[in-house]
């Protein structure tokens, strides 16, 4: 069966998936380290400079620890993506907006694991009814989760829903033909 249900009062988002996990991105921790190493360039052109306190030497200073601060930025906080490890697909996450007219039709999809592949509705910027999709770049993973607002927050309707090989390219293909609606 190409359906797995997690039925758990966590979201989507929060929840984890054991074959789902964070791996570092090379590219980006390369790119991280061309920033911190141009950084430290910039700080000692800066200190050989520095015979007074000319325009380039501050200039340099500057741009020196906005890069390594930069630098220490990617490598600390954006250098990890998730990955789909079966496939080693990258996850994307996607939070779309429906109203509520639309929440019965949305929960059968979920539900069945049946989606269309050109959808007859669309999303608002700001709905009642809010959908989390995580779904892999090459079609072979997918989850989904439904959510309706209630007084100050979203509360789940469905469970979350995992799918896979076509049933999670059926809803990849779903979210892709869903227009949004302008506000």
């Amino acid at each position: 069966m190409n359906t797995e249900h997690k039925q758990e009062e966590a979201t989507l988002f929060a929840s984890s998936h054991p074959d789902i996990a964070k791996k570092i991105s090379y590219k980006s921790a390369v790119l991280a380290s061309l920033y911190l190493e141009v950084g430290v360039v910039m700080l000692i052109i800066s200190y050989l400079l520095n015979e007074g306190y000319n325009t380039l030497s501050m200039l340099s200073l500057v741009a020196g620890i906005i890069l390594i601060i930069l630098g220490l930025y990617k490598i600390f906080f954006r250098s990890k993506r998730e990955v789909y490890l079966p496939t080693g697909s990258m996850v994307e996450k996607k939070i779309l907006f429906f109203d509520s007219k639309q929440s019965a039709l949305l929960r059968d999809y979920i539900n069945n694991g049946e989606f269309p592949s050109v959808a007859t509705i669309q999303s608002v910027p700001n709905g009642c009814v809010k959908m989390e999709i995580l779904k892999t770049s090459d079609g072979s993973f997918a989850g989904a989760q439904l959510f309706e607002f209630e007084p100050y927050v979203y509360s789940p309707v469905t469970s979350i829903h995992y799918y896979k090989d076509e049933k999670a390219d059926s809803l990849s293909k779903f979210v892709k033909s869903i227009k949004s609606k302008s506000a």
